[in-house]
């Protein structure tokens, strides 16, 4: 697997996030890894979603591919 099939390199997009930004689109491939091991999906994407959680985006649904999701997420920003 690629170095972008970590949840390591997911988090570090979620990091690069703008504080001005209200939408986010995150690509996902089916298969994930975790410190280097194969992970289950439902496990690294509680890890992402907690990063996302936050900072302060809430889930607004995906995209399916064919070996992939696009997830997409919001949020508002306090003025």
């Amino acid at each position: 697997m690629s170095e972008d099939s970590s949840v390591e390199a997911l988090l570090r997009k979620i990091d690069q996030i703008s504080p001005q930004t209200t939408d986010f689109d995150l690509w996902v491939p089916r298969r994930l890894t975790l410190h280097g091991v194969e992970a289950p999906s439902d496990v690294a994407m509680a890890v992402v979603l907690d990063r996302l959680l936050g900072e302060g985006f809430m889930p607004a649904g995906f995209t399916q591919g064919v070996d992939d999701r696009t997830y997409h997420y919001r949020r508002e920003i306090s003025n």
